[in-house]
């Protein structure tokens, strides 16, 4: 057989795409106003805003004098409706300059498949009640109810199918803990049938925005504190008044300080952090006793046999979404209330740790983290007067996303004051304030906007930062840059699972191709790069052909997100010359 050689050249295609968009944080902060009473029932335009605050003179000045035209129901042509700009993302309806990252409406889901050549993208949604959901349903002509928002006030409408309700088969919901059930995004996956949480709204979002399908996996629990329940591992015991209060692992809640601790059962600081994201195995000892259950690790580890359909995208963890603060900003839980900022700082940190250890290379480094803050009573700044605990934990919660004071989540988490989402009694299902009335609308807001704000992270985030951080020292901010002199650029030695400060690391090769047609090579885990790697065979170095039948195996990435692929050709080779082609494409 003549002598065969291989060639490996990695070719990368890059789009970038320029959008004009507001800080939505930022607006939020100065724009977020609460919604007191219902609309009249004229529009004309059916845009979810009564005639009479469009007062069409092309000039925003409040909610009741928006000066959007009432026959146009996106007044400024930027491909977001006047209602959704005024009461979802505080942009200037007026103007295409400001415009949310996503469009309103969303285009109604389809039945076009997928995207089968790139991991599954997975988000888990975490919290108490309010994000396993309580936004009523029906009835139709309920104030508040999903049937009237939607099919009375035509606020998103696509959420419907006619005379049903939208089905979203490119995103998959699966409720584990609460809220249990394993289908494609639909309306009835909150605390029972007749109920929504934040899921609906930002599945939307997230299916709109991806290609690829989308596993959405919701763990929580109602009534859980983030200090007791949910606390962090690595949290420590602390003094508060003349008690002791229970650090991770540790049993009761509290004790008197000095005094021996005789544990509960049933509880144990951090129960709800291991029932939720932790295998079994990895739980505290107070909770080797208690059974196992099915949780966010429970659906991962299985991911194949789970999902057999997506077993050969595998996943990635994409990011994570929090609604809560109930229980902690109740006006005896100060010593939960007044730690939220340090509990939720940790809890970013060791959520991300666990995944990163579990599924390396199945998990975007520093994966996004956005916080919907607790928005109970909305701007009634009398309430939180009232109630300072209240504004304890909201304070917290927005204090975490910002970078001046967390510089290590700057860019990958996100905070945003839910507030102005809030919807008074007159105007909601029942008289439940601790689940925002169960308004329907609330919950379709706020998981829309933490959808938007995942976008938001997800653009700025970049593999290449990732994969540059573990290399400290070495200064590869210059992605063009060849720190090592070997004649590849940095971020092909990223592509490739090199090493940028080594010379001698210049070839993915660790299998060279064999007269069965088989080699392997090595490459940055694919759910990080999300590029489509293709093989190309060429006998005169001028011709190429894609191998579209040749197999790539590749095996599961080691701790530096680094995976060995093998490849066997479509058929061996011939007597000659042939050259082999690895390419990684967008």
């Amino acid at each position: 057989m003549g002598q065969i050689r291989t060639l490996i050249r990695s070719e990368i295609r890059i789009m970038l795409l320029l959008m004009v968009r507001r800080n939505m944080m930022e607006f939020l902060a100065a724009g977020a106003v609460a919604l007191p009473a219902a609309l009249s029932a004229i529009d004309t335009d059916k845009d979810g805003l009564d005639d009479s605050v469009e007062t069409n003179t092309g000039v925003y000045v409040s909610r009741f004098n928006t000066g959007t035209d009432p026959r146009n129901p996106d007044s400024d042509g930027d491909g977001a409706g006047d209602w959704y700009e005024v009461h979802a993302s505080y942009t200037n309806p007026n103007s295409p300059l400001g415009k949310p990252n996503v469009p309103y409406p969303l285009p109604a889901p389809d039945a076009s498949p997928s995207a089968a050549d790139k991991p599954v993208k997975v988000f888990i949604l975490a919290g108490q009640s309010n994000m396993v959901g309580y936004g009523n349903i029906s009835p139709l002509g309920t104030p508040g109810t999903l049937e009237t928002i939607t099919r009375t006030e035509h606020k998103f409408p696509n959420l419907l199918d006619g005379a049903k309700w939208s089905v979203r088969n490119d995103v998959r919901y699966r409720g584990v803990v609460s809220a249990i059930k394993n289908e494609p995004l639909q309306a009835g996956q909150g605390n029972d049938p007749g109920t929504i949480g934040p899921e609906l709204g930002f599945g939307h979002v997230m299916g709109y925005h991806f290609g690829e399908p989308v596993l959405v996996i919701k763990a929580s629990e109602g009534g859980k504190s983030l200090g007791g329940d949910f606390l962090p591992p690595g949290s420590v015991p602390y003094p508060y008044g003349s008690d002791t209060y229970a650090g991770f692992g540790q049993s009761p809640a509290s004790w008197p300080t000095g005094t021996n601790v005789n544990p509960v059962s049933g509880f144990y600081g951090g129960i709800l952090f291991d029932k939720c994201f932790r295998a079994k195995a990895n739980w505290s000892r107070l909770g080797a006793s208690l059974p196992a259950v099915t949780n966010v690790t429970s659906v991962l580890d299985n991911f194949a046999a789970e999902y057999p359909a997506w077993a050969a995208q595998g996943f990635v963890i994409a990011g994570f979404a929090w609604f809560h603060g109930w229980n902690d900003g109740l006006s005896y839980m100060g010593h939960y209330a007044y730690r939220y900022e340090q509990n939720m700082a940790q809890f970013i940190r060791q959520i991300r740790a666990y995944y990163e250890g579990r599924y390396p290379g199945r998990i975007k480094p520093k994966a996004p983290f956005v916080i919907a803050s607790a928005a109970f009573e909305g701007l009634n700044e009398a309430y939180y007067n009232q109630y300072p605990t209240r504004r304890a934990v909201l304070n917290a919660q927005l204090a975490v996303g910002n970078a001046g004071l967390y510089p290590e989540f700057s860019g990958n988490v996100k905070s945003f004051d839910a507030r102005g989402y809030w919807r008074d009694l007159a105007v909601s299902p029942a008289n439940e304030g601790y689940h925002y009335h169960r308004n329907a609308e609330t919950y379709m807001l706020v998981g829309d906007a933490l959808g938007r704000g995942m976008i938001d992270l997800l653009d700025a985030a970049s593999d290449y930062a990732g994969w540059a951080a573990k290399y400290p020292g070495a200064n590869l901010a210059d992605p063009d840059a060849d720190l090592d002199g070997d004649g590849l650029r940095n971020d092909e030695e990223r592509i490739w699972g090199l090493n940028p400060t080594q010379a001698a690391s210049r070839d993915p090769y660790v299998v060279p191709l064999s007269p069965a047609g088989t080699f392997s090579y090595t490459r940055r885990s694919r759910a990080l790069t999300e590029l489509n790697y293709t093989i190309w065979t060429s006998t005169d170095l001028a011709e190429w052909t894609e191998d579209s039948a040749a197999t790539q195996t590749p095996g599961l990435p080691d701790a530096n997100a680094l995976e060995t692929v093998t490849v066997t050709l479509a058929a061996s080779p011939a007597t000659g010359r042939l050259f082999v082609r690895v390419r990684a494409a967008e």
